[in-house]
């Protein structure tokens, strides 16, 4: 936990929460660009296997953000009056109609159901699993971190079996 200099008379803040992999941290930042206020973090646990699963539990997510926040002097916390949110990203929280968390969050780098995706592509098709490289608009938001057959747009031998692969 960090503050700033004592303030004598207290600012309007903007909290920032950015939910990380390995910690959840809070930034409490003077709204009118004062810069930052008070700051606070909490460790996050990681369960990982040797097959690929990379997961959290949600609880896990709220307990360390009431840490976090916790570790905020509560006469900073009242100045809040907004907040800006970011986390990981291509995690995947299964939830029912009720919003109830059904499974443990799958991460960004869980790698554990390779074999399925590949089910689906063979299923679907390639342009159903690469759907993720592109927006809504069609534009390519490939990395580069395909590899270059993926960049050039087709495999060795230029099929889509072969294009597929370069995309998963």
């Amino acid at each position: 936990m960090r503050h700033g200099p004592r303030i004598l008379q207290m600012v309007n803040t903007v909290i920032g929460i950015d939910l990380g992999t390995q910690a959840l941290k809070v930034l409490f930042l003077d709204a009118n660009g004062g810069g930052l206020v008070a700051d606070a973090t909490a460790p996050l646990a990681l369960y990982r296997t040797d097959n690929g699963v990379a997961e959290q539990e949600h609880q896990w997510w709220l307990s360390a953000l009431s840490e976090a926040m916790g570790g905020i002097d509560p006469e900073i916390r009242r100045t809040a009056r907004a907040m800006a949110v970011s986390g990981q990203q291509h995690g995947f929280v299964a939830v029912d109609r009720s919003d109830r968390v059904l499974a443990p969050v799958k991460l960004w780098c869980d790698t554990s159901t390779q074999a399925q995706a590949e089910q689906i592509e063979e299923a679907f098709g390639v342009e159903a699993a690469g759907a993720a490289d592109h927006d809504e608009h069609g534009a390519d938001h490939d990395d580069g971190a395909h590899g270059d057959d993926a960049d050039e747009g087709h495999g060795e031998d230029g099929s889509a079996e072969e294009i597929g692969r370069a995309h998963v």
